[in-house]
């Protein structure tokens, strides 16, 4: 096992200095990994997402200020507690499957479990009980 998480990471280190950030999430990352070992490491999910995380995490990719009060921001964004703080965020939208709400008893978070897609209504979740 010790062997097969440290082919992990060296495969995982190469995959992300190719892949665009602004697209990419854990999962994809994670299903690459399984397509070229021909494995399905979902047991190693919490392993890869937080290595993913870490070595992200010395990156400064800032989200995108939408209103003073409202930022839209990636899986990168959301795991940095100290640019959430810096930032101001009180409040977390997760509009994701596979991301996880990172630092629940530090923000209020809203989730909802949707493929991140284009082809999905997100009109349908946003009534008054949706809103933070």
């Amino acid at each position: 096992m010790r062997q097969l998480m440290e082919r992990i990471l060296v495969r995982m280190r190469e995959i992300i200095t190719t892949v665009d950030l602004d697209n990419a999430d854990c999962l994809e990352i994670r299903q690459q990994l399984e397509r070229e070992f021909g494995i399905d490491l979902t047991k190693y999910r919490r392993f890869i997402n937080e290595q993913i995380v870490s070595m992200f995490g010395h990156l400064s990719y800032a989200p995108s200020k939408i209103f003073d009060y409202l930022y839209l921001g990636n899986e990168w964004n959301a795991s940095n507690l100290v640019q959430l703080q810096q930032l101001g965020i009180s409040h977390v939208l997760n509009v994701t499957m596979e991301i996880a709400d990172f630092f629940s008893s530090d923000f209020t978070y809203k989730t909802i479990r949707i493929k991140d897609d284009e082809s999905q209504d997100l009109q349908r979740y946003w009534t008054v009980r949706t809103c933070l």
